[in-house]
């Protein structure tokens, strides 16, 4: 039987981990917590699907402030929105600019670790032609998209998708929980490296992926999260090339040193991360 210190072996080559216990259960388990989200979800399906709803609601507000919907505007609406996270100020907006680079294919994104999640309503907002959305989550989305977007259930280790079939996948503030039970998964020492691989495996070559996790002093909040170094961030992107990263740290952008620094970030709460976007190679 898995037991949080396993979590620490072979964590990363660089230096020891720390575990860190902050026991959470976000699973479709009965509790009060998943019965008022339930109640809440219901009432606004009866709108429609919740992530249509807020792609409507930030083209709206986008164009009521800028005259227009552009990825500029967006990327500052998307900063604004998120203004209170350490992690989402900075990872959506991040995201879109990946997405509208002239060496992204985006015929077919897909989300992993999406449902619910914005991340699946970033790609949404550029409206882009041709393109395919597909959310993949191990919580079940019961809503139809009136925007392209198939909704799928799925352990994100293990997605039912065919072989060199995406061109864009996203990993954004999913990975670091990949295996740690907190969604209702199963229990996987590696579930986060997994992961990464069934992301590769999905994409098309040459194609691309974005990944945004906590980033700093390696440690296991169980099971809560991971906090990745540079060593386990390696480790996690073996078959990938970094095209770019940037790295944030309690509301505004640094260095990749200052977000080392193990003063800053020796503890399980999250205040900044690593985006990055990277390629699969061959």
């Amino acid at each position: 039987m898995i037991q949080p210190a396993d979590f620490l072996t072979d964590y990363s080559p660089i230096r020891p981990a720390q575990l860190t216990m902050y026991v959470v259960d976000e699973s479709a388990h009965p509790s009060w917590r998943n019965l008022a989200r339930l109640l809440r979800d219901n009432l606004l399906l009866l709108r429609g699907d919740i992530n249509d709803l807020r792609a409507q609601r930030a083209w709206r507000m986008t164009e009521r402030r800028w005259g227009s919907v552009t990825p500029e505007a967006l990327a500052v609406y998307l900063h604004e929105l998120w203004a209170q996270d350490f992690m989402r100020q900075f990872e959506y907006a991040f995201f879109l600019r990946c997405l509208v680079r002239a060496e992204v294919s985006t015929t077919t994104i897909v989300d992993m670790g999406g449902g619910y999640s914005y991340s699946t309503v970033v790609p949404m907002l550029l409206r882009l032609p041709n393109s395919h959305i597909i959310s993949i989550d191990v919580l079940h989305h019961r809503r139809r998209s009136r925007y392209n977007v198939t909704y799928v259930t799925g352990n994100c280790t293990d997605t039912p998708l065919p072989n060199d079939s995406a061109d864009v996948v996203a990993l954004i503030s999913t990975l670091e929980h990949v295996g740690l039970g907190r969604y209702g998964d199963p229990l996987d020492v590696h579930g986060d490296l997994r992961a990464m691989q069934e992301a590769r495996r999905v994409l098309k070559p040459g194609g691309h992926v974005v990944v945004t996790v906590p980033y700093g002093y390696p440690t296991v909040v169980y099971n809560l999260h991971r906090i990745y170094d540079d060593g386990r961030f390696a480790l996690a992107t073996r078959g990938f090339r970094l095209l770019h990263a940037e790295y944030s740290f309690r509301g505004r952008l640094v260095s990749r040193e200052e977000s080392e620094a193990e003063f800053v970030h020796r503890h399980p709460h999250l205040t900044g991360g690593i985006m990055a976007l990277l390629q699969k190679v061959e």
